[in-house]
């Protein structure tokens, strides 16, 4: 009998935050600084103060030729160097530049964010649900729940200079409910959050909503497949990949393109020995200041489930349903979506014969990568 369990896996989520002071626009390499110069950089277009995600760009001062800028998740390797600073990230002080020299250098992204939210998206086994609000300012401040229907909840008096936890309200979680908490401050400044309480699904990446979801929406996922180390008898299984993917493009606004080169790739669908009696398969999602987050799914060559012999993305076997549901379990976790405590979920810790999505399965899609939000 195969092992029912699947894991969901979040890797080096630590090592990717660029956080600490920014340094120097201007930064040589080693022993190279006596001989050359590199080139010098500055943000252009970053507001003073920004409540809202806002659109900047590095220029460049010099000739030499610039091989990389990360910002975040965001890397390029060609101009125009534009990036996107979000208030919700705040932390993330510079942009990482490599020049083909050799030269690297630090290029602060300064402006003020006036508000702070630390917590975005609840379970609906949460005791306490607060968000705490920071007003950055010198002046008082209003924070504001409103519920789904536009009907505010609440409002809480910020002090100059201080946080606040923020009450959502009831206790009763029916169905996934989305608030939104609004900052005003006296000087007519304001920045609002969505605040989600789940109800059937969860995340890897915690407490924050702005985190949670691993792709830009309405955007082509490059994947790859990799053979090594598969099973004798899972010659089909790339197949149930596409499958899998196309339930998942249906009900989001993402979409799925396969590639030949692996780095290209941001899911690499692959095989391991994970152990007789382990998981069927493995999905998650990690990265590094190198680039962006890149999701994986590794199926366990010592299980039968990923074998031929449960081929399809039907229910034909009864316990646990055909492979194609693995599949789409392992895929939704690369995506940030983590387990649900519904044992009828697709995102359940085990199969027990589910093949389609519950409530909270869809929820979670819709909450990360609404469709809706995507032109036709």
């Amino acid at each position: 009998m195969p092992n029912l369990l699947t894991t969901g896996s979040l890797v080096a989520i630590a090592t990717v935050a660029l956080l600490g002071p920014p340094l120097a626009a201007r930064a040589e390499s080693g022993a190279e600084t006596a001989t050359r110069s590199c080139n010098e950089y500055s943000v252009v277009g970053l507001p003073d103060v920004a409540t809202e995600p806002a659109s900047f760009t590095v220029a460049v001062d010099g000739t030499r030729d610039v091989a990389r800028m990360t910002y975040g998740y965001e890397s390029r390797t060609s101009g125009p160097w534009q990036f996107t600073f979000d208030p919700a990230h705040a932390d993330i002080g510079y942009v990482a530049v490599a020049e083909g020299s050799g030269c690297t250098a630090q290029v602060a992204v300064a402006t003020t964010v006036p508000f702070g939210f630390s917590r975005t998206i609840f379970g609906p086994g949460s005791s306490a649900r607060t968000t705490a609000v920071a007003n950055r300012t010198d002046r008082p401040a209003t924070a504001t729940v409103t519920r789904p229907d536009g009907m505010v909840a609440g409002s809480y008096a910020l002090e100059p200079r201080s946080s606040t936890a923020v009450p959502l309200p009831g206790t009763t979680v029916r169905e996934t409910t989305h608030y939104t908490v609004t900052v005003t401050a006296d000087s007519g400044l304001a920045m609002s959050t969505p605040v989600v309480v789940t109800k059937g699904w969860s995340t890897l990446a915690g407490g924050d909503l702005h985190d949670a979801a691993v792709f830009d929406n309405c955007t082509t996922i490059p994947w790859h497949y990799s053979p090594q180390g598969a099973r004798g008898d899972a010659d089909t299984i790339e197949r149930d990949i596409v499958r899998a993917q196309r339930l998942i493009s249906t009900r989001t606004g993402l979409s799925f393109q396969h590639v030949d080169d692996p780095a290209q790739a941001r899911i690499q669908y692959s095989w391991d020995t994970l152990g007789v009696g382990g998981p069927s398969a493995i999905g998650g999602f990690g990265g590094s200041s190198e680039g962006p987050l890149r999701g994986f799914v590794t199926f366990n060559s010592d299980d039968t489930w990923p074998s031929d012999a449960y081929a399809g993305i039907g229910a034909r076997h009864g316990a646990p349903a055909d492979r194609g549901w693995m599949i789409v379990h392992e895929t939704m976790h690369t995506m940030g979506l983590g387990h649900s405590t519904n044992q009828f979920a697709v995102m359940a810790p085990y199969n027990r014969g589910q093949h389609a999505f519950t409530a909270g399965d869809l929820a979670g899609l819709d909450t990360l990568y609404p469709k809706a939000a995507c032109a036709a």
